[in-house]
């Protein structure tokens, strides 16, 4: 405190230089499609689409990238560097086909396949060129008690201590550097579903789908500088790709182009329009998934499970981080509903008189979601020596065996779970378990109090989230080291909040 009034700072860190950002991407795209009645009860639509999309890039060319084969940062635009940092992809041709054919009279059946390509990265700052030095850079600068003070508090960080045109020492300083394989490609998927449509009723309609996807080519953070173990079991025999380089100097900085991912999933919706009977107007829709999510490929900003691919295991082995997906749900139900009871003006009971005022224009409806655990993966301590940027534990048991009972004290065995020998990577896969499943409930009634006019009206609402307060649970604890491992020690925030809510209000309608 009292150096902090002198004005003499102890530590200084994230000092940044600024770089304004001239950002510039173009699209060009094309399409032809044709549909195409073969018969009355049948119509194909068939079509092809091509772009072209170019990565974003500086308008001033004020970015440098960094080059694996120099161990250096270069400047783009330059010496066969693309201004982008990576080559633009020419070949993004993209079929398109869908057919509806009319079976029988109250049964068509649909299909459709595509190939997609995509444009942009959602990644934050990683990757961003820009953010490179010489252009930007990020400086500390520590105080020891016994010398002279290195700056006053009052005088603001001396960037002058380091000259920006000296790019050997600004690369030296900077604590992460940013690159992109020059010769990525664009991702793309092929998406197809397949199914009936079944008018069971006239207002009752079922549909069963076949709904996949592949993705290929998709962009990756891969940390470039993870050691390769030369003999397993000899941590000793560990070669690191650029040896005098400290840990996290291109850290998972470096994108490249080689995730893979597939979806393939039973859809089936029942769905029923809204539509008087003897017990009131309902409309409802009932929906059920059973899916698989399996890849080797996570994204670094988006969360939701107890699992992560954003960095693999071992670079050198990106098939050990093939499995299910952070957000991969194997089963989900959803029903949701709208009820207008049979009482009141226009109703078949209870329409006139005070019954009809008191009991009449009430409206039930809500929504039931349940959804089966997402995926949790098995953390342990990198003993393979390669510096790995997401080791796991060996797998030596089963985690759930016979009469095993799950509570949030222990939500599975630690037993079949140990830290890896010293020289190797850990056996277990990416998602070894799925955490908690999940059921919630929303409902909510409404009641309308009629004025003198159809248009002019007050609705009554209570609302109820989480109506029966069902605790929703984080993945227990997954670190093999922790002393806390397999317990649940905190709920998440899935749908409003971790306990019921009740809310009231009141509408004029008018």
């Amino acid at each position: 405190m009292a150096d902090l009034l002198l004005g003499l700072p102890t530590f200084t860190g994230g000092a940044v230089s600024d770089n304004p950002q001239e950002l510039r991407t173009g699209n060009t795209s094309f399409f032809v499609h044709d549909a195409w009645k073969v018969r009355r009860n049948l119509t194909l639509n068939l079509g092809l689409r091509y772009e072209y999309n170019t990565p974003a890039h500086d308008a001033t060319d004020a970015a440098f990238v960094y080059d694996p084969s120099v161990f250096s940062v270069v400047p783009v635009g330059q010496n066969g560097v693309p201004r982008g940092g990576f080559e633009s992809d020419r070949n993004n041709f993209a079929p398109r086909l869908s057919v509806a054919w009319q079976i029988k009279d109250r049964i068509v059946f649909r299909g459709g396949y595509a190939v997609f390509y995509q444009a942009g990265d959602r990644i934050g700052s990683a990757a961003i060129l820009q953010l490179n030095p010489p252009h930007q850079f990020q400086l500390s600068e520590r105080q020891d008690f016994d010398e002279p003070p290195l700056f006053l508090l009052r005088d603001g960080f001396p960037l002058s201590a380091i000259a920006p045109a000296d790019i050997d020492l600004l690369i030296a300083q900077a604590g992460g550097l940013r690159g992109r394989d020059v010769n990525g490609t664009s991702p793309y998927s092929h998406q197809w579903s397949l199914g009936p449509q079944i008018e069971l009723t006239p207002n009752l309609v079922l549909e069963v789908d076949y709904v996949g996807q592949t993705a290929k080519k998709l962009r990756r953070l891969q940390d470039i500088g993870q050691g390769n173990l030369v003999t397993p079991g000899d941590p000793n025999s560990v070669v690191f790709p650029f040896p005098d380089w400290r840990e996290g100097r291109v850290g998972n900085d470096f994108l490249i182009s080689n995730g893979r991912s597939n979806y393939h999933s039973l859809q089936v919706n029942l769905r029923k329009r809204f539509s008087p009977g003897p017990a009131g107007r309902v409309a409802f829709n009932a929906a059920y998934t059973w899916s698989k999510a399996l890849g080797d490929t996570g994204n670094g900003i988006t969360t939701g499970g107890g699992s992560s691919q954003v960095n693999p295991q071992n670079v050198n082995d990106l098939d050990a981080d093939y499995g299910r997906l952070v957000f991969d749900q194997r089963q989900r139900f959803v029903l949701n509903w709208q009820w207008e009871l049979p009482f009141g003006p226009g109703q078949p009971s209870l329409n006139q008189g005070l019954a009809a005022k008191l009991l009449g224009d009430w409206q039930f409806s809500g929504i039931w979601a349940s959804t089966s655990g997402v995926p949790i993966g098995i953390s342990g301590p990198d003993r393979s020596g390669t510096r790995s940027g997401n080791a796991r534990a060996d797998c030596i048991g089963n985690p759930l065996p016979s009469g095993f009972n799950q509570t949030v004290e222990l939500y599975f065995d630690p037993a079949a779970f140990a830290i890896p020998a010293a020289g190797t990577f850990g056996s277990c896969g990416v998602a070894q378990l799925s955490s908690w499943a999940r059921h919630n409930a929303d409902m909510a009634l409404f009641k309308k109090f009629r004025l003198e006019t159809e248009e002019r009206y007050f609705e009554m609402r209570f609302e109820f989230m989480n109506i029966f307060n069902t605790p929703q649970f984080r993945p227990p604890n997954q670190s093999v080291t922790d002393g806390s491992f397999g317990r649940t020690t905190s709920t998440s925030r899935p749908f409003v909040g971790d306990a019921r809510v009740i809310q009231l209000g009141l509408k004029f309608y008018f």
